[in-house]
């Protein structure tokens, strides 16, 4: 996340909006190896970055503060899973603030003065996963694939929080296993679609 110098904002200013102004980010393959141009557009994927200070009233009347520049990936959904929910698809904007939640264990929101102030300090990521199930439900209304993300980051966001609030050891380790599984996300539809060939041309 880049650093944001703003530390007031007033709501008469920015309104509360339903969706950000994104930007993606350029990928990274410009003179890159074959197949590290085929890891990155497999197992990295596209990043967005926020173009502009952007506000979000919950439903008990919080108001979510993310600032601009803060650069995410979108909703973490294995490759071969994208053909059922998209990575920018029904998650996408309560990912927002669950990847900021996830980097920084705070959100931050603007209070009755019109200040930026943290929100949940260190909650925690169980309640950073409540909460990403309690956005997907307010802005989609579709409470069933909330349930279903909410649970694979109780099984599998594990190694994304230990990247960034673990020791040093498991902060090392966290990386290593989350290689492992972009490299698996380059490796499964390359192997699905040899397969796919091999019955084909029998």
């Amino acid at each position: 996340m880049k650093n944001n110098k703003s530390t007031r904002v007033t709501v008469q200013n920015i309104k509360p909006s339903s969706l950000p102004k994104l930007k993606p980010v350029a990928l990274a393959t410009k003179h890159k190896s074959l197949w590290l141009i085929l890891y990155v557009w497999l197992a990295v994927g596209r990043q967005w970055e926020v173009a502009e200070d952007w506000q979000f009233a919950t439903n008990d009347g919080t108001v979510l503060f993310i600032p601009k520049g803060f650069v995410f990936n979108g909703a973490s959904i294995p490759r071969f899973f994208r053909f059922i929910l998209s990575p920018v698809g029904l998650l996408f904007i309560p990912s927002v603030f669950h990847d900021y939640a996830y980097v920084h264990n705070h959100l931050l929101e603007v209070n009755k003065q019109g200040k930026v102030i943290k929100y949940r300090d260190r909650a925690g990521k169980a309640s950073w996963d409540k909460l990403f199930y309690k956005l997907a439900k307010q802005i989609n209304g579709f409470s069933i694939i909330g349930k279903i993300a909410r649970l694979a980051l109780a099984i599998g966001g594990h190694l994304i929080w230990k990247k960034h609030h673990g020791s040093k050891f498991e902060k090392r380790i966290a990386k290593a296993a989350l290689k492992i599984t972009g490299i698996l996300n380059v490796i499964l539809p390359l192997v699905f679609l040899i397969l796919l060939i091999l019955e084909y041309v029998k």
